[in-house]
């Protein structure tokens, strides 16, 4: 009998999901299609949900590769021996693996002290290559020794990269030594050219929210239904569950607050990222 995940969050960076009103050739919008099935189905699963940006453009995404420009961070006036010490003692020994098919995404994973895997982008269609190569080093090496994972996917079409998700998901939570860990799902559209990665104005995200569609979340592994239809949470409600900054829990009476409208801003997510790494004050003070 499968055990739900003490501790499950899937974000979906921009780019994946996108308005009904953003025509594409893929055709109709990810995010009507998959709004109340997919995420019902990650939430049965024992996961908390997903954190999607309202009024998303597939050219307007901030990427694992973009976190440099948006920091400050200058890679050649930094030392990434004292980077990975900030880093570690910042997230209080939170284990990070990155799989990426991004070079640059990886380079930067690996400043950061991050366990960081470069993927060959898969030949096949499908990409069952790409997916079966990360769930052998799952098994093979990060089994019970991360608590994060960072999935960074640049080669994937938004509908390759949902239903590989959808199955990458089939085969974790089978995996019960992976169970009681935080899962962080990142895939970004291709649609942008690679070299808009690092001079995109990533700083237009600060102006948007991340909220957590349809309202639904896990309450010590209950699925909590009770929230009004529509609203914004942010949060893993688990007992065991903590904030990004490993100190703050999530309650309950955290996700009720304001008419249970509980959400955070974007601005303030990124801004505690940053603050984690020493770049910036937290929350812009």
């Amino acid at each position: 009998m499968y055990t739900a995940p003490t501790r499950g969050l899937f974000v979906y960076a921009r780019g994946l999901l996108r308005p009904a009103d953003h025509a594409h050739a893929d055709g109709p919008s990810l995010l009507e299609q998959h709004r109340h099935i997919h995420l019902n189905r990650i939430v049965e699963q024992g996961t908390a949900g997903m954190l999607v940006f309202p009024g998303e453009d597939e050219h307007d995404y901030t990427s694992v590769d973009e976190l440099r420009d948006l920091f400050g961070i200058e890679r050649d006036s930094i030392d990434p021996s004292q980077m990975q010490a900030d880093y570690k003692k910042a997230f209080h020994r939170l284990r990070v693996a990155l799989y990426t098919d991004a070079s640059e995404a990886c380079t930067f994973g690996e400043m950061l002290g991050l366990h960081a895997t470069h993927l060959i982008p898969s030949a096949d269609s499908n990409h069952s290559q790409t997916q079966h190569s990360i769930i052998q080093l799952l098994h093979a090496t990060d089994k019970g020794t991360a608590d994060v994972w960072l999935f960074y996917l640049t080669t994937h079409t938004d509908r390759q990269s949902l239903a590989w998700i959808d199955a990458l998901c089939g085969q974790l939570r089978f995996m019960d030594a992976l169970a009681p860990r935080l899962f962080v799902t990142i895939a970004a559209s291709p649609s942008s050219s690679s070299s808009s990665l690092l001079t995109m104005p990533s700083r237009t995200i600060y102006q948007q929210q991340l909220n957590i569609l349809p309202s639904h979340a896990i309450w010590n592994n209950q699925v909590v239904t009770h929230f009004r239809s529509q609203q914004g949470i942010y949060a893993v409600c688990h007992a065991d569950s903590t904030r990004c900054d490993a100190a703050t829990q999530f309650t309950e009476k955290d996700c009720t607050a304001n008419g249970a409208a509980g959400r955070i801003r974007a601005c303030q997510l990124l801004a505690e990222m940053a603050f984690k790494l020493g770049r910036t004050p937290k929350y812009g003070a």
